[in-house]
């Protein structure tokens, strides 16, 4: 039976975790190449998040927020606290434009065999679920009219 392989991207952020499907191959070597191939790129993406070495705080559009300044009276926070590149407006408009690149987690293959109808074979059914047992029964029935007709 031939198989197929599966490359996918997962991402992962502090309230979700998605995928996304970018690759299917015949052969376990394609599937490994386009893996390191785009292992590659997201980890040397990461490098555009790094604090450039010109950054100026005081330059920054947000630098000027009572929170890092003074007294911030809403909140009652002395403005003690250190403006840091990851406050800066300049780090966010990064992230919106590149947020799939910080949020990469890991690419993933997997394995699936092909002509097969695996619906049943899925770990998403408990063995002891009345759903499965009413899926068994239909495909039963329809492997049976199949036969006859």
């Amino acid at each position: 039976m031939s198989n197929i392989f599966v490359v996918s991207v997962e991402f992962e952020d502090w309230d979700s975790h998605w995928h996304i499907t970018i690759a299917h191959f015949l052969s376990k070597k394609g599937a490994e190449d386009c893996k390191k191939k785009w292992e590659n790129f997201f980890k040397k993406s990461q490098e555009i998040f790094l604090e450039p070495d010109d950054w100026n705080p005081k330059e920054d559009e947000y630098y000027d927020h009572p929170y890092y300044v003074s007294d911030d009276v809403e909140y009652g926070l002395p403005g003690t606290e250190r403006f840091e590149w990851e406050d800066s407006k300049a780090y966010e408009d990064l992230l919106t434009k590149y947020d799939s690149i910080k949020h990469f987690k890991r690419i993933t293959i997997e394995k699936f065999p092909l002509d097969k109808d695996m619906f049943l074979d899925s770990p998403f059914f408990d063995n002891k679920s009345e759903l499965l047992k009413i899926l068994k029964s239909h495909n039963r029935e329809w492997s049976i009219n199949k036969i006859i007709k």
